[in-house]
């Protein structure tokens, strides 16, 4: 699928990868992408979509062990080997891993194009069929402190509420068919409200977050936490 063969809304698409993967109907792929407007929400988290009853029944018997539950508690569901991937919500070592087996390309890390507080940004382009049409809805997933959701153009022509709901069931349905497809990477974000530096990453297949009082790039730092 080529960026001529769609009709982009709610944003702007310049280049679309060719390397694309399909859930539900939704075809993803990164992109050189622009959201309208100049404020914007993360929405649509990971955890509120682990909650049981919002994943697929194909990938339901992967994340949970008691998925027939509808009304349990997302970490009392999740199997434990899932569940351990998550970090108690601090998914973002997770989700990046993902970003990066999947997409390849698209993933902002440099902390000059980001703000303090977030530690990437992928930039992607959901491409599916509307009334009949062909559409492209540009969106970024991204994190506050490795908490991932999801952002929409929220000013100048926002996409309709149910538009983004499927977008993210099925974005997040796709990281989850294979939730232990991970590569190994370590990376840092400097957490400025509590004054310590965090390293992140994926080591051995497993996601991991180490608190730091310091830089942890330098030698002689201590190290508080592991998770």
């Amino acid at each position: 699928m080529k960026l001529r063969d769609v009709e982009v809304r709610h944003g702007r698409v310049d280049e679309m990868s060719a390397t694309q993967h399909s859930r539900a109907g939704v075809t993803f792929a990164a992109a050189a992408i622009a959201l309208n407007g100049g404020s914007w929400s993360l929405t649509h988290s990971l955890a509120d979509h682990l909650a049981p009853g919002k994943i697929s029944p194909a990938v339901r018997p992967l994340v949970f062990a008691g998925w027939d539950d509808p009304d349990g508690e997302a970490t009392r569901g999740a199997s434990a080997a899932v569940r351990a991937l998550f970090l108690g919500g601090t998914d973002g070592p997770w989700v990046r891993g993902r970003l990066e087996r999947l997409f390849y390309s698209g993933l902002v890390t440099d902390r000059e194009e980001l703000s303090e507080k977030t530690a990437f940004s992928a930039r992607l382009v959901a491409v599916l069929l509307d009334n009949g049409a062909l559409i492209a809805v540009p969106f970024e997933c991204t994190d506050h402190y490795l908490r991932t959701g999801l952002i929409f153009t929220e000013e100048a022509d926002p996409p309709p509420a149910d538009l983004m709901d499927w977008i993210a069931w099925a974005f997040w349905d796709l990281l989850l068919c294979e939730p232990h497809d991970l590569g190994d990477y370590t990376a840092y974000l400097e957490h400025v409200g509590a004054g310590v530096w965090l390293e992140y990453g994926i080591a051995c297949g497993q996601p991991f977050v180490e608190e730091h009082r310091g830089d942890p790039r330098r030698k002689g730092h201590p190290r508080r936490r592991r998770s």
